[in-house]
């Protein structure tokens, strides 16, 4: 459920990206159990042409971290759709946080987050429940009427 979360929605501020994002279980759980092996999850990058990153191998994109990656790694970073800093990393932050928030609320611990601020745009939420209630929204709860300003 986690990582359906990355996937694009009918937003105009959701990406254009189309991944499938399948989760595929090697090791570890069974029957919706974890076995006590060490839990390996995989989601294969299927859609990939790299040919598209040639012509930007030099000039970064913004809101990305190919300058960044370029001056860390001194020019030997993996340009092609953002190497190790591609989007596709995200998934597996998803995968494991989805893990943690499960043993998390063993403990009764919820894991909540929420937009705070959009250009300027402020979200005003009256408390955790309104911040529940909201979660679903395009924008990550901001409250209806900020939101509607965001949309608009």
């Amino acid at each position: 459920a986690e990582v359906n979360k990355r996937k694009p929605q009918a937003s105009m501020a959701a990406t254009t990206r189309a991944e499938a994002d399948k989760v595929e279980i090697l090791s570890g759980i069974f029957n919706g159990k974890t076995t006590g092996a060490p839990i390996c999850l995989l989601i294969w990058n299927k859609d990939i042409d790299s040919s598209v990153y040639e012509n930007m191998r030099f000039l970064p994109r913004p809101g990305h971290a190919d300058y960044t990656a370029f001056m860390k790694y001194g020019g030997f970073n993996d340009f092609r759709g953002g190497g190790r800093f591609s989007g596709r990393i995200t998934a597996t932050f998803v995968m494991a946080g989805a893990i943690a928030k499960k043993l998390l609320n063993l403990i009764g611990i919820e894991v909540l987050a929420h937009t705070i601020e959009i250009g300027g745009i402020k979200a005003q939420p009256k408390g955790l429940d309104e911040i529940r209630k909201n979660v679903e929204n395009p924008l990550g709860a901001l409250t209806p009427k900020p939101l509607e300003k965001c949309l608009n």
